[in-house]
């Protein structure tokens, strides 16, 4: 069916007319924003230009595995890639397959590439740091406790509904206990007063090493409340290593009574 075009003339105030065009395909209105509102091809190649600045890195180096590991974990690999009857093997259960040693192997040779390949997927560093990054060398165990027998764990895009996390999570990390630490959790999504800021429902600072329980509640948990109908909201596990004990009595809430 040919595209129709509707006219609708009104007149405003000044007595001046005016146009309004209104396409109209197969009785459904064309996709996407009129031409006079949507970007033009050389203001999206601007803004191409701009993402293609360079990233800035806001956190530690990532520890390197020293040269004769790499080779003899390299060599061993290639050994069983050789193997063509392998991965039969390991799926038929011919072969045990120890998760922990496979867990381990992941933390400390690629974990912190592939955790931070899948917050940049997820536009976690662009929406709370801009044009900074950083990869994360401290790996988070963080689960809600449902009941005696129900546990479930945070994983890096998973769904929990927001009756799961109703209660504060437990969290787990490994550091030394005369380190300080920061815990922060945050959405990016759903501000109801302005979208470019985040909620922050969780804040512990002046953590003694992984005693959570030890450190200064900043902002006490505030469980997940997601608004009906706008799918799926990201919450966002920070943790940050201090220098030194800090301050925060400006951040704390004010109780109103």
């Amino acid at each position: 069916m040919a595209s129709i075009t509707l006219r609708v003339f009104t007149k405003n105030i000044s007595s001046h007319v005016k146009i309004r065009f209104e396409q109209v395909r197969c009785g459904h209105y064309l996709r996407g924003k009129p031409p006079t509102i949507a970007l033009t091809l050389q203001q999206r190649l601007k803004l191409l230009e701009k993402s293609k600045l360079p990233k800035v890195n806001i956190g530690f180096s990532v520890p390197k595995i020293c040269k004769e590991k790499k080779e003899a974990m390299m060599a061993e690999q290639k050994r069983k890639r050789a193997n063509t009857n392998f991965e039969t093997q390991i799926r038929s259960g011919k072969i045990p397959l120890n998760l922990e040693e496979v867990k381990k192997f992941w933390l400390e040779i690629s974990s912190s590439y592939d955790i931070h390949k899948i917050a940049t997927h997820y536009g976690i560093f662009q929406d709370l740091f801009g044009d900074a990054f950083f990869l994360p060398v401290v790996p988070l165990e963080i689960s809600y406790n449902i009941d005696d027998d129900t546990l479930i764990k945070v994983y890096r895009g998973n769904v929990i509904k927001p009756a799961e996390a109703s209660e504060m999570p437990y969290v787990e990390y490994k550091a030394e206990d005369d380190t300080l630490w920061t815990l922060v959790m945050c959405t990016p999504d759903g501000n109801l007063e302005n979208s470019n800021n985040e909620y922050c429902h969780w804040f512990l600072g002046n953590i003694p090493g992984n005693k959570l329980e030890l450190g200064e509640q900043i902002i006490d948990y505030m469980k997940p409340f997601p608004v009906r109908g706008v799918g799926y909201y990201r919450y966002i596990f920070t943790l940050y290593k201090q220098n030194q004990r800090l301050d925060y009595v400006e951040y704390k809430k004010i109780n109103l009574v």
